[in-house]
């Protein structure tokens, strides 16, 4: 039996040890397509979906009818290409800062694609913020995190003397646009929900603009950036502290959302189609040479460092929250009765049905039964109810926040769905990554030292050309380098069999090989890290 061939036995056994789980989510994917991907006559709500022309009915139709391709239906190498370049973007930002270029690519499993991935100019940190959400039970969850959690990171950033004076009625319709500039924003927003998901916002940001403990007290609107906070000057320790309150007070909006009473039932299902399923992201924010990682799930984000002796060193800036991990275990066990140690972790998931034991939505690990049973049935079954449900809440949307002062060899940051991981791990992901940045530099003109120089020193610097030509890339864009040796990487190379199969399985079969796989790889300006504190000190004189 092929690798392959063994490997979809061992999913197809998984797969029938876990039918609830298929079908708890086959309910709220379908639901959920129904309300987002424009059918049950609620197409006015549909949100733009990333990768997918085919019909629901195809995706939903005939579990595993379809077999594996015969070798003649496989793709050429430049037919698996096309595919891998659908939907790879880069962009140079010429803001000065320490964030240089960034790149990113999509490449989906589920249909519709249940990631999302954002990136913006956080206006009132002066920062950037780049974030990676994957979803589950639907892309639903995920997509409305992707739109949201940005402004509400720039809310929590933001001192409320600054709030106050920019919080106006005339800015109301389009808040999200004052807060941020947005780099990639793959989710475009229905009026109807636009207008909630605004509400809600405006009542935080109102909330906050009365709050005098805001963090980052010298943070403004006008440009002036300096480094004091109102907590002891200590900038690091407001950034995380405003990371954790906007990832709790979105997640605790998308519960009071679904729970209100409304005249509109499609709104109201809507909202409650992204309580029930749920999403996990890893998110970043990059002030001057402060990088911080808040992380809910298993996403990661995974630092590249080059070393004095040219080698490649790999930071993780994030844990992931799974039974793997023994203290998120022991966190888990020590919030519930020890009676309850037995059934809280059943087949390697919370309660026997979540992988992930931190999540955004999911509210039917966190309402109390009464509020499940009252909301949650009626739309999804008494299976919403998780057995064994005793003492809620099981899950929480609390980040894990990694943080990092930044130096001039700290090159990029790698941010992705475990889609990514799954297939390779964070130390060949920097190795690829550097080696094709080498790669890419090597395509570029010599540059000879400004000084006059030995044809010794010429003669090493074309060694060294010479090198890291032999590592120039196939892929200009770097994530879809990851993407391709993600699928088609061996022990021996670069496999395009292997790769072609993984990119024409079936849909119903190729999703118990591969996850959906979202990239945001994020170059730093070596050069401005390095000359940091006068950039800083610059910044202030200009504004």
């Amino acid at each position: 039996m092929t690798q392959l061939g063994t490997r979809y036995a061992k999913e197809m056994e998984k797969m029938l040890r876990g039918l609830i789980i298929l079908s708890w989510n086959y309910k709220v994917r379908r639901l959920g397509n129904c309300l987002f991907n424009g059918s049950c006559n609620a197409s006015r709500f549909s949100l733009r979906e990333l990768s997918t022309s085919r019909s629901n009915r195809e995706r939903l139709g005939d579990e595993f009818a379809t077999p594996f391709k015969d070798i003649s239906d496989l793709l050429s190498p430049a037919q698996a290409t096309e595919i891998l370049r659908a939907n790879e973007v880069s962009r140079i930002l010429t803001r000065p800062g320490a964030v240089k270029t960034v790149e990113w690519n999509q490449l989906g499993s589920n249909t519709p694609i249940e990631d999302t991935l954002a990136v913006a100019h956080c206006k009132p940190s002066k920062g950037m913020l780049f974030g990676v959400f994957d979803g589950h039970g639907g892309p639903s969850c995920a997509q409305v995190l992707a739109k949201r959690i940005f402004p509400y990171i720039a809310t929590a950033l933001t001192h409320s003397r600054k709030l106050r004076s920019f919080f106006s009625q005339e800015h109301s319709k389009d808040i999200r646009n004052e807060f941020l500039e947005d780099v990639a924003d793959t989710v475009d927003l229905v009026p109807e929900l636009h207008e909630l998901y605004t509400l809600s916002l405006l009542k935080y940001v109102a909330e906050k603009r009365k709050d005098d403990s805001t963090l980052l007290e010298a943070i403004e609107f006008d440009g002036t950036s300096v480094v004091n906070s109102t907590i002891g000057g200590d900038e690091i320790n407001d950034i995380a502290a405003s990371l954790e309150e906007a990832f709790l007070r979105l997640d605790d909006d998308l519960s009071k959302e679904a729970l209100a009473s409304r005249k509109d039932q499609n709104v109201a299902l809507a909202t409650m189609t992204v309580a029930m399923s749920g999403a996990v992201s890893s998110v970043a924010h990059v002030h001057n040479n402060i990088l911080s990682v808040a992380n809910v799930g298993d996403c990661q984000a995974v630092l590249g460092t080059l070393g004095e002796d040219g080698r490649w060193m790999t930071t993780k800036l994030s844990s992931e929250h799974t039974v793997e991990n023994s203290k998120e275990l022991n966190r888990l066990f020590s919030e519930h009765p020890p009676k309850e140690k037995d059934s809280i972790i059943v087949m390697d998931r919370l309660l026997g049905q979540l992988m992930p034991l931190r999540a955004f939505g999911d509210f039917r690990f966190k309402w109390e039964k009464a509020v499940i049973q009252e909301h949650a049935v009626p739309h999804f079954s008494k299976k919403a109810v998780p057995p064994n449900y005793c003492t809620p809440p099981y899950l929480t949307a609390r980040p894990e926040i990694m943080q990092r002062h930044l130096s001039n060899n700290d090159k990029f940051l790698i941010l992705a769905t475990d889609g990514l991981w799954d297939q390779l791990t964070p130390s060949q992901a920097v190795k690829l990554v550097g080696e094709h940045m080498l790669g890419h530099e090597a395509l570029g003109p010599l540059i000879l030292p400004p000084t006059d120089v030995s044809l010794g020193v010429v003669h090493d610097l074309l060694l060294k050309r010479r090198e890291n030509l032999s590592k120039r890339p196939e892929d200009m864009n770097v994530a879809t380098h990851l993407l391709r040796h993600a699928l088609a990487g061996t022990a021996t190379g670069l496999d395009h069999d292997r790769l072609a199969q993984l990119l024409t399985m079936p849909e119903d079969i190729v999703r118990h090989f591969r996850d959906d796989i979202s990239i945001i790889v994020v170059y730093f300006d070596s050069e401005y890290l390095l000359k940091y504190p006068f950039h800083a000190e610059m910044a202030a004189e200009l504004a």
